[in-house]
């Protein structure tokens, strides 16, 4: 019996860290024993709530009376169907009845009410739906800075300037960072909408930007690689200005390099 409740402790605990956004994007980190545990953990939490649920949905059922009548008591129905169908004895068709719901409960229903709790709760607190996801994200890759300032760019939406390693820049908005999986944590790509583009010069550091994308196509997609994202700022057109003319007063000889080889 103990080898049989191994199956639906693992089978809830896998399904929660598959449809609970705060376990499914925390996934990518975990491996070996660890995993298993944490999803051994999740899964004793599931069946437990199930257990519950069960025990009081049997102590009621008799008492509840809807249209007038009663609620059936499924440990009862299946429990005899077991003990007609395989000719088990009574209390072998009981604990077996018993088993069959709790480990059902656990693995069908639990994970999925506890997820929906948890959007409840947000729901509650003023976060919409569509932000849900940004929010999550944004306290797990709090401890990562790049991660994190792409995601809170990405929930509001802000113009941010990115700077690459073969010198080019670009100015726009985060687009998407991709959904994450149990592999990965799905901000290894970036789908940026630029505004602007141009190159940094490697003598001066100075900005030229050469491209303007919304003279040509609003609606053009880029995917940059997060590992060859050097810095990352939020992009003011006047703070930009105000550094131009400051850096051509201070030295107007100045001529800048050639822009990076496409």
């Amino acid at each position: 019996m103990f080898l049989l409740l191994i199956i639906p402790l693992l089978a809830s605990g896998f399904r929660v860290c598959h449809v609970h956004p705060n376990y499914l994007f925390k996934l990518h980190r975990q491996e070996g024993q660890y995993l298993y545990l944490h999803v051994a953990v999740l899964g004793l939490k599931c069946f437990f709530s199930s257990f519950v649920i069960n025990l009081i949905y049997n102590s009621i059922s008799n008492n509840v009376i809807i249209y007038g009548r009663e609620l059936p008591d499924h440990i009862a129905i299946l429990s005899g169907y077991l003990i007609e169908t395989f000719n088990l004895s009574v209390q072998d068709g009981s604990h077996l009845a018993w088993y069959a719901w709790v480990s059902f409960v656990a693995v069908a229903v639990i994970p999925d009410l506890w997820r929906l709790a948890s959007q409840l709760k947000l729901w509650r607190q003023g976060i919409s739906y569509k932000a849900q996801k940004s929010y999550i994200l944004e306290g797990i890759l709090s401890h990562r800075p790049l991660e994190s300032f792409l995601s809170t760019a990405l929930a509001a939406m802000d113009v941010v300037m990115l700077s690459m390693d073969d010198r080019k820049v670009y100015v726009g908005v985060v687009a998407s960072l991709g959904d994450p999986s149990e592999c990965h944590g799905g901000t290894e790509d970036v789908v940026f909408r630029p505004i602007i583009s141009g190159y940094r010069c490697k003598d001066h550091l100075k900005v030229t930007f050469t491209t303007h994308y919304s003279a040509v196509d609003q609606n053009l997609f880029i995917i940059l690689k997060q590992e060859n994202i050097i810095s990352a700022s939020h992009f003011d057109d006047a703070i930009y200005q105000r550094f131009q003319e400051d850096h051509a007063e201070r030295d107007p000889r100045a001529k800048c390099c050639a822009p990076p080889a496409s």
